[in-house]
Order: C-alpha cells, then sequence, then structure tokens
C-alpha cells in the first residue's frame, strides 16, 4: 500500500509542472493569435503594436522554454523509470491475469494493472498535449502576416519562428518518447507474447 503511495506522488507532481508549461503554452498561443489582425504597413502605431507583441512573445517563450527544459532534465530519469516499470509490469501483470496462475489473487493484480495503465496513459496523454500546444505555437507564428510588416519585425518573427521550431516532448534522457506510439508498440508486444505464452 505504501509503495501505491510513493507511485503516485511524483506522478502527480509530474502531472502538476507539465499541465502548468502546457498552460503556460496556450497563454503564449493566444498571445500569437492578437498577432494575427491585419494593418498597414505605413502604420507606425501598427508596426509598434507588433513589435512589442512580438518582443513580449519572446520573452515568455524563453521563459515557458526554460521551465519546460528544467522540468525535461529533472524527471528525464523518472520519465525512464516511470515508462520502464509500466511497461514491464503491464507485462507481467496481464501474463498472470490471462494464465490464471493465482486465482485469488487476481483482483489485486487486476488492479494493480490498472493503475500501471491508467498511470502510462496520464504521462502519453500529457506528453502529446505539450506537444500539440508547442507545435501549434509554431504554426501560428507561420501564420503571422508577415507582408504587412517592416523589415524590423520580420527579423523578430524570424528569431521567434527559429526558436518555437523544436517542439517540446517529454522523454526519458532521448531513450523513451512518451506518447501514444509508445503504448501501441507495448501493447502489441505484450498481446503477442502473452498469445505465445497461452
Amino acid at each position: 500500500m505504501v509503495t501505491g503511495y510513493l507511485y503516485s506522488i511524483p506522478s502527480l507532481i509530474f502531472l502538476y509542472v507539465t499541465c502548468n508549461v502546457q498552460f503556460r503554452y496556450e497563454v503564449l498561443n493566444e498571445l500569437m493569435e492578437n498577432l494575427l489582425e491585419e494593418g498597414e504597413m505605413e502604420d507606425a502605431d501598427f508596426q509598434r503594436k507588433i513589435f512589442s507583441n512580438l518582443k513580449l512573445c519572446i520573452m515568455v517563450h524563453n521563459q515557458n522554454k526554460r521551465l519546460a527544459c528544467r522540468m525535461l532534465d529533472l524527471t528525464g530519469g523518472f520519465t525512464l523509470c516511470l515508462c520502464l516499470l509500466s511497461i514491464v509490469s503491464f507485462a507481467a501483470l496481464s501474463f498472470f491475469v490471462l494464465t490464471n496462475i493465482s486465482p485469488k489473487s487476481n483482483i489485486r493484480i487486476l488492479v494493480s494493472l490498472i493503475v500501471n495503465i491508467i498511470t502510462l496513459l496520464i504521462l502519453c496523454e500529457m506528453s502529446d498535449k505539450l506537444y500539440v500546444v508547442s507545435t501549434k505555437l509554431f504554426e501560428n507564428g507561420i501564420n503571422c502576416p508577415w507582408w504587412n510588416w517592416n523589415k524590423e519585425n520580420r527579423k523578430i518573427l524570424l528569431i521567434f519562428l527559429i526558436n518555437a521550431s523544436k517542439p517540446i516532448r517529454i522523454n526519458g534522457f532521448n531513450i523513451i518518447d512518451a506518447n501514444y506510439a509508445l503504448i501501441l508498440r507495448v501493447t502489441i508486444n505484450i498481446i503477442s507474447v502473452n498469445t505465445l505464452k497461452l
């Protein structure tokens, strides 16, 4: 019982930090959508407004990227361990449930299996949401009406696009990416192994 709590506390902290980073990126996406309005190239007030909004977007994006990189550095080992433990326990527990080795303890094993599946699903869901939000930021930058902007604003937009071109991925030291492809591969491998053993 105690190990269940110890297993869930880092998961909840990781979930909180990931939701915080995702929220920050959604706010930044709204800031970028404010740049989509069209204006005259000769209008100095419009160009100053675009300049100040772009500077704000770059500043917020740098803060978000620093926080995300710090989060990924701190949780790289946790993500790797969580993915590997979930995969191994998912495989072992599904084998025990499918083969009825110990019918008396199947309920406890099934509950543990459900907790592992939910933990892995939450991790992969948060990773995919963060990837989509950070990719949308780059797409919003591409869709800006840069042809109505002066040369200085175009340069700032290019700097922003270079910084936003790499979306955020939650991974364990670049070994395992936590995404839905991981869940599909694990499920296919476990089903094939359990089919061979049955």
